[in-house]
Formats: C-alpha cells, sequence, structure tokens
C-alpha cells in the first residue's frame, strides 16, 4: 500500500516535472525566435532580398534560438556546450541542403505545403544530427533526437510555408515553434527515462 502510494506521488512529481520541462524548452525557443525575427526583420529592412545570403543568415537565426534552449539544457545535463554551435550550422546547411534541392515556393497552396514538409525534412535530419552529436554522450538513447527533429522540422516547415502563403516571412516563426513542440515532448521522454526510479519488487 506504501508503496503503491509512493509511486503514485512519483508519478505525479515526474509529471509536473515534465510539463515544467516542456514549458521552459518552449519559452526559450519562443524567445529566441522573438529575437532571431526581429534582428531578421531589421536586416531585411536594411538590404532587402537576402538572396544567396539566407543560408548565412540562418546561420545567425539558428545560433540564437539554440543559444536560449542551451540555457534549459544546461539545467538538465549541466553541461550543455556547443548546441548553439550546432544548432546554427545544422539550420544553416539543413537549409541550404533543401534550396540545393531545388525544394523553394511552390504555385498553390498544397504544393507549397507539400514542398515545405518535405524540406524540412531534409533540414530537420541536418538539424538533428549535429544537436545529436551534443546529446550523444549525455542522453541515453539519443538517437531518437534525430528522428523528432525530422518529423518536428517537417511538421514546422509545413506549417510555416502554409502560413507564409498568406503572411510573407511568418513561417521563419512558426516553423521552429512547431519543431520545439516536438523535440520538446522528445527531451522529455528522454530525461524521464534517465530519471526514472527502479521498480521495487519483492
Amino acid at each position: 500500500m506504501e508503496v503503491a502510494m509512493m509511486n503514485g506521488q512519483d508519478t505525479g512529481a515526474i509529471t509536473q516535472t515534465s510539463e515544467r520541462l516542456w514549458l521552459r524548452w518552449m519559452g526559450a525557443t519562443a524567445a529566441g525566435v522573438a529575437l532571431a525575427f526581429a534582428a531578421f526583420l531589421s536586416l531585411f529592412s536594411v538590404i532587402g532580398d537576402p538572396g544567396a545570403l539566407f543560408a548565412i543568415i540562418m546561420i545567425g537565426y539558428g545560433a540564437v534560438i539554440g543559444a536560449f534552449q542551451q540555457w534549459v539544457l544546461r539545467r538538465q545535463l549541466g553541461d550543455a556546450r556547443r548546441w548553439a554551435l550546432a544548432t546554427a550550422v545544422g539550420l544553416g546547411i539543413g537549409l541550404a541542403l533543401a534550396v540545393a534541392m531545388g525544394l523553394g515556393e511552390s504555385p498553390g497552396l498544397a504544393a507549397q505545403i507539400a514542398q515545405g514538409a518535405l524540406a524540412g525534412g531534409v533540414a530537420g535530419t541536418v538539424i538533428g544530427a549535429t544537436q545529436w552529436l551534443v546529446l550523444r554522450s549525455r542522453i541515453a538513447g539519443a538517437g531518437w533526437w534525430v528522428a523528432a527533429s525530422i518529423v518536428g522540422w517537417a511538421a514546422g516547415a509545413a506549417a510555416g510555408d502554409g502560413v507564409a502563403y498568406v503572411v510573407d516571412g511568418l513561417d521563419l516563426v512558426v516553423a521552429p515553434l512547431v519543431a520545439a513542440s516536438v523535440t520538446g515532448v522528445t527531451l522529455v521522454r528522454l530525461l524521464q527515462a534517465r530519471e526514472q526510479p527502479a521498480h521495487v519488487t519483492g
């Protein structure tokens, strides 16, 4: 009876902790996106369409978002060095690769969303892989992070391109937030598995 009550209390505490972690992850990502997007708009007002510089600008965009996420990870892992760098490099290379594959704007909403999902999947693969290099020595099962990144960025880019079809540029806000909502769930589960108390038997 006491063990059951203790297990119930442990489960409740873990659930509350998980919710707070996910909210911190989303809050940090949202703050990073807001700052990065404001900087992007300021730069856009000066240079106009960035053209070939877009991928390079996205490196800085990813660095800002990654820096805010790194603050959350540092509290959980004790050391999350190079997370901002991994995010920056992954986003820049991932988007450059997607563009090189010809995955850009398409006529029609459905086609744009479909291409957005494909481009997001490509970018998410690179982003997830570079971030995995940081997580692999700190969290067991970190390979799941790559899968979550692919799914999250594919969904995020699809949603972002759908929104951008109406209001150009908002994909830069929507895509990383949707991606973070998916990777945040994965982060919580990976940390839960690491911290799950051993079951008492007998």
